[in-house]
């Protein structure tokens, strides 16, 4: 993927438009939380990401989510094109 900084280089940034979680069981402490998130799908200019959430303790996934985005340009907040990097990377 983009690192921030090297967008802001390119004068973009990533902006999300909408978020969905779903919450599937309560984590207790000291439980700790092994986090993954990768692409989804993307068109010419949108994202959407997918995440999961891991409880240590039990194993059992305790949240999932949904993110769409658009990268955005800095100085007029307009859409950008979506990164090359985002465009080529397997779904």
């Amino acid at each position: 993927m983009l690192p921030l900084s090297e967008a802001y280089k390119r004068g973009i940034a990533p902006t999300l438009t909408h978020a969905e979680v779903d919450y599937l069981a309560p984590v207790r402490y000291p439980d700790t939380l092994e986090g993954r998130m990768g692409l989804l799908e993307h068109c010419r200019a949108r994202f959407v990401l997918w995440a999961e959430f891991r409880s240590q303790a039990s194993g059992i996934i305790t949240a999932r989510a949904r993110q769409t985005g658009v990268f955005v340009y800095l100085t007029t907040l307009r859409p950008a094109p979506l990164p090359t990097e985002y465009r080529e990377a397997p779904q």
